[in-house]
Parts: C-alpha cells; structure tokens; sequence
C-alpha cells in the first residue's frame, strides 16, 4: 500500500474503522483479549470498549471526549465514563495482555513472512534481540496520581509528566512492543537550594490523586514501579520474556 492510500483511508474515519476492524480479526484481537470481558458484567462489552480504545490514536485530532461525539458507530453508543473506568481498573493485566498480543502478532509473522531465496549476509537480519529504550510522556495535570518533572534529554529540560521504559523484541523481520513500564523522578537535594521532591511545591504533592488499591492487583504493581529505577525494571521485563519461553536466537 502507497503512503497516499494509507493517508485517504486515515481520512475517512469510517473506512479507518472498518480498515482496523479487519486488522484486528486477522490477529484474533477478540480472542487473545477475551478475558478483559471478565471485568464488566452489564452494558457494553467490555471488548468493544477496549477496541475503541485502541482506534484512539489513529484519530490523532480527538480526545475520548471527542470520539464519543463523532460519526463512528462504533463508539457513539457508549459515555466516556465506561472508557475511564475500564482504563483505570486496577483489576487488569495490561502487561499480560500486551504480550498475549505480541505472541499473536509473531506467530502471523512467522507465518506469513517470505524468506529470501538466499541467505543474507547482512547481520541486522540474523539479530534476533530485545530493545529497550525510554522517552517522556509530557502531561497537563497537576493532580495527576504520581505525576512529577522528569528530565528530558532531547529538550535539556524538565517536563510535568512521566518517564516510559519500553520493551521491544527484534527477529530481524519485524520490531514489536513486548512490555512497558512508567517512571517518576524524585530529583536530588542541593546545597544551599530548597528540596522539592518530584518537581513540586509541598501543595502540588498534597493535591496529586491517590487511591488505595488491594496489595496484589496488576494497578498496585503498576503503582510501585514508578519509585524504581529503569535498569531494575529493565532486568525483571528480560526475566519476564525468558519466562514467557520467547526465542531470540
């Protein structure tokens, strides 16, 4: 497909739903995330909520509040406050989720994928490894749960939000996302310098949102990443691959 194929159908919201619809039933998206329905009882199927979700970034110029106004039939029978709450459930393995994914998405691959008639001497082609890499997501909300100033090395600056680590699998055909954690900062106390921890005054600590969480839930796991360091995380998702019986080699 020609980059201004891709660029109509993105256009036309209609034919970008029915385009991604089909991408979804060629990787099983309802059956590899089946379980999420475990975690709504009444209304909207929580599946379908979670595919609306998931056609958010490809409508860059809308907020949820936006899609749930828009023409997409998908999405206008639904309120943001399902979107909200499914999202937030601490009850959801989204780590689970995204690698049951990820098992989908290499299994196609490896089905599908044409191998040259002749090996390659080219090495990024026989490299089959993980990739880890961070970036910063910036936000707007002061009341944020966990949000601070992290810094940032592309701006030599500090930005409200948080620092993602992720975790890419490479097997010389394709890069996939594989895992993926969330980070805050606390910064460190100089001499002569009042300590704001995280970037904030001692009243944008207080008004940030806080919830109590059951000890062993997937969010209260999520929740204790933020204080640990990206090279710790960065072992336990390598253990997590291994675990998993991924082959890199």
């Amino acid at each position: 497909m020609k980059i201004s194929e891709l660029q109509g159908i993105l256009n036309n919201k209609s034919a970008t739903v029915l385009n991604i619809n089909d991408v979804f039933k060629d990787f099983k998206v309802c059956k590899s995330l089946q379980n999420i329905n475990k975690y709504k009882k009444k209304g909207i199927a929580a599946i379908d909520i979670l595919t609306a979700l998931l056609l958010l970034p490809f409508f860059l110029e809308e907020t949820i509040n936006g899609m749930i106004k828009s023409s997409v039939s998908l999405i206008t029978a639904m309120q943001k406050d399902a979107l909200y709450r499914l999202k937030n459930n601490d009850e959801i393995d989204w780590r689970k989720m995204l690698l049951s994914t990820f098992k989908r998405s290499q299994k196609i691959i490896n089905k599908e994928s044409i191998e040259p008639d002749k090996p390659s001497n080219d090495t990024i082609f026989k490299v089959k490894c993980l990739v880890f890499d961070d970036t910063t997501l910036c936000k707007t909300g002061y009341k944020i749960e966990g949000i601070g100033k992290v810094y940032d090395h592309v701006s030599n600056g500090f930005n409200l939000g948080f620092k993602m680590l992720g975790c890419c699998f490479w097997d010389g055909k394709s890069f996939n996302p594989l895992d993926f954690s969330l980070h805050s900062e606390r910064g460190k106390k100089k001499k002569n310098r009042e300590f704001h921890p995280f970037g904030l005054t001692n009243r944008q600590l207080k008004n940030r949102y806080t919830k109590k969480r059951k000890a062993s839930t997937p969010g209260n796991l999520r929740k204790k990443e933020l204080r640990k360091s990206k090279i710790t995380v960065m072992k336990e998702m390598s253990l997590r691959a291994k675990l998993f019986s991924y082959k890199f080699g």
